[in-house]
């Protein structure tokens, strides 16, 4: 919000969310403007009550991921400012109550010492999965003559 000076006294302006100072204006939910909602069953199954914060902080940033991301829990202070052990909590807590579950797969590493290491691949469940988006599908190489 913005407190901007008039003749008839102070109007509060309402600003992004972005920090950008630009003028509010709904979201469009553009590859340019990207957003997500919560499911009306967040309110209707009292997820907002049920579960702590760890778990409404790792809900919160799995439906700003992918349908299906990797999230190393050491990883979490740099990329949200959570610490590893609440991102393991919230985590635990989602799979509990039946709304994330994770897959675990091998995958190549150049990086690691054996070549390879060991990944948790997660995804959100009904009804908080995600669709994949037109825009999101993998882009089709293009041949250069």
């Amino acid at each position: 919000m913005k407190r901007v000076k008039s003749r008839k006294g102070v109007r509060i302006e309402l600003l992004k969310e972005d920090g950008s100072g630009a003028a509010y204006s709904p979201p469009t939910g553009g590859p340019k403007e990207p957003y997500f909602q919560l499911p009306l069953d967040y309110w209707r199954a009292d997820h907002y009550m049920t579960l702590s914060m760890p778990g409404k902080a790792m809900l919160l940033i799995a439906l700003g991921e992918q349908p299906e991301f990797e999230l190393p829990v050491a990883q979490a202070p740099s990329f949200y400012g959570i610490s590893p052990e609440t991102a393991a909590r919230g985590f635990e807590e989602l799979v509990r109550a039946g709304l994330a579950r994770f897959e675990q797969r091998v995958i190549k590493d150049p990086m690691a010492p054996l070549g390879k290491r060991s990944v948790k691949f997660w995804h959100l469940l009904p009804p908080y999965q995600r669709e994949i988006a037109v825009d999101e599908t993998p882009a089709r190489v293009r041949r250069v003559k």
